[in-house]
């Protein structure tokens, strides 16, 4: 006995939910397949497809959709595009009220399809600055240093002007040191302290640690201690400052105390 045989030996009903129950679990395998494919799309580097969620969701959507039509027509002879039609003005007042919604789907599209906007970057827009964690149907997720997160609607995102931040963070500390001292020795032993000791909480890139001299300012000279860092692993600049600070306290007042030698030594 095949298949159709068997199938058409049971009542109508039972014969529905088996056809409803086998739409289902090849909509379900179509799904997963195609999220497979499109993350690994996703993340082969040089494809054009926006790594955020945002696209996932719409293929989702999209294919679970067919498979309820297919079910609603299958099974209960339902025509899905008959009750699209049906809606008539009720469907107009539902999209109108979800217009923000829509606006923030289609900002979001444009987004991510632009690749204006991709997860992994640092990027600042309007008062928010951070790591883009992801991007949604509705809004883009940011996480600054502190670790608070800014849910920016999507909308926004294609009005306001964004910066793409560098993926190395400048930490500055500002220093003053008497006139009269060996600033190339001086630099040197806090260039060496300051890089051992910023090591240890970060990861030092692009043109490392460096001491620049500015000028004279109220008896002494001005100079900005510069660490180049990796943004990723420099969750706290202040700790950096601290850390570092610490590590050349010695120098600094090594240059601030005044010389011991008596006059004709």
């Amino acid at each position: 006995m095949d298949i159709e045989n068997l199938i058409s030996g049971l009542s109508p009903w039972t014969a529905r939910l088996i056809t409803g129950i086998v739409i289902f679990l090849m909509t379900f395998i179509v799904v997963k397949v195609a999220e497979g494919i499109v993350n690994k799309l996703a993340e082969r580097g040089g494809s054009t497809l926006p790594s955020g969620t945002i696209f996932r969701n719409i293929i989702r959507v999209t294919l679970w959709l067919i498979g309820l039509s297919m079910i609603l027509s299958n099974c209960f002879g339902i025509d899905a595009m008959s009750i699209v039609a049906a809606l008539g003005v009720g469907g107009i007042a539902i999209s109108l009220g979800f217009q923000d919604t829509l606006s923030n789907l289609i900002g979001g599209l444009q987004v991510s399809l632009g690749k204006l906007v991709q997860p992994g970057e640092y990027i600042e827009t309007g008062s928010a600055a951070g790591l883009v964690k992801d991007v949604t149907w509705r809004h883009t997720l940011l996480v600054d240093i502190d670790g608070n997160r800014y849910l920016i609607p999507n909308a926004l995102i294609n009005k306001n002007t964004i910066v793409h931040l560098s993926d190395i963070r400048d930490v500055d500390i500002d220093l003053l040191v008497p006139s009269g001292s060996d600033l190339g020795a001086l630099a040197e032993q806090v260039v060496e302290h300051a890089t051992r000791a910023a090591g240890q909480v970060a990861t030092i890139a692009g043109k490392g640690v460096r001491m620049l001299w500015e000028g004279t300012a109220y008896g002494g000279t001005r100079g900005t201690l510069r660490v180049s860092v990796a943004r990723s692993s420099c969750s706290d600049p202040r700790m950096l400052r601290d850390r570092v600070f610490r590590a050349i306290e010695d120098d600094l007042a090594t240059a601030a105390r005044p010389s011991q030698a008596g006059p004709g030594s």
